[in-house]
């Protein structure tokens, strides 16, 4: 995956995030990143295979929501290209701070 593509991988996850919390809170559901977590892993459940960028960003989500980023279990568990996501996704969040 290159920059551009982590890039934008990156910033779609936390779109989602964002988009997600907002949602909660225009309802008044006070919620955390467990909640939010749990609501994405919903979401993900009804994205079709053909939507790649959309599910690659909702595991994203998920896995910055859950700090599965810094969790070794989860790279050791996961795939190569889930691997090289955690990794490039990293490297995205030092960027940004």
């Amino acid at each position: 995956m290159n920059t551009n593509e982590a890039d934008i991988l990156y910033g779609e996850a936390c779109r989602i995030i964002g988009e997600k919390a907002f949602a909660f809170a225009q309802e008044g559901i006070e919620t955390n990143k467990a909640i939010i977590a749990h609501s994405l892993r919903e979401e993900l459940r009804q994205v079709k295979e053909s939507r790649t960028l959309e599910r690659k960003s909702l595991m994203l989500a998920i896995q910055l929501l859950e700090g599965s980023i810094e969790n070794e279990s989860v790279a050791d568990n996961g795939s190569k290209a889930q691997r090289d996501n955690i990794s490039t996704a990293n490297e995205e969040k030092e960027k940004h701070r």
